[in-house]
């Protein structure tokens, strides 16, 4: 129970009021890091190659032909959350993204896309080696 604690993300971030576009659907995402290289401490930063999933319900999906690799133009139509790398210096597409109706049922879509990024995350160090974070 303590573990589960610690792994949920919460964020207090409020939403301004010039986001007029921002949906109420619930959408999954999840992640493969596939490596971590060129630590540098001094710029707080480092390179990660990731995988992102991203699954939602789409009634536009509904009765779609399964496991069946959907183009860019149709991704447009069943409405694909933007998803945003908070901490990115840098961004790269490498590969995909790659779009499937799982459930045609309940028009239930995976995409999945893999980057290559520069990323930042400044750690406050002050306590080292006995810190928590």
């Amino acid at each position: 129970a303590r573990l589960k604690g610690r792994l949920r993300y919460t964020s207090a971030r409020r939403l301004s009021p010039t986001e007029v576009n921002i949906s109420t659907d619930a959408v999954a995402v999840s992640t493969m890091v596939w490596f971590i290289h060129d630590i540098d401490p001094i710029q707080a930063q480092y390179e990660c190659k990731f995988t992102a999933y991203i699954e939602w319900l789409s009634p536009n999906a509904v009765g779609l032909p399964e496991h069946i690799r959907l183009s860019k133009e149709e991704l447009i139509s069943l409405n694909m959350p933007e998803i945003d790398v908070r901490n990115k210096v840098e961004l790269k597409v490498e590969e995909g993204p790659d779009a499937y109706v799982t459930d045609s049922t309940v028009g239930r879509i995976m995409v999945s896309t893999r980057y290559l990024a520069k990323l930042q995350l400044r750690l406050k160090l002050r306590n080292f080696p006995f810190d928590e974070q």
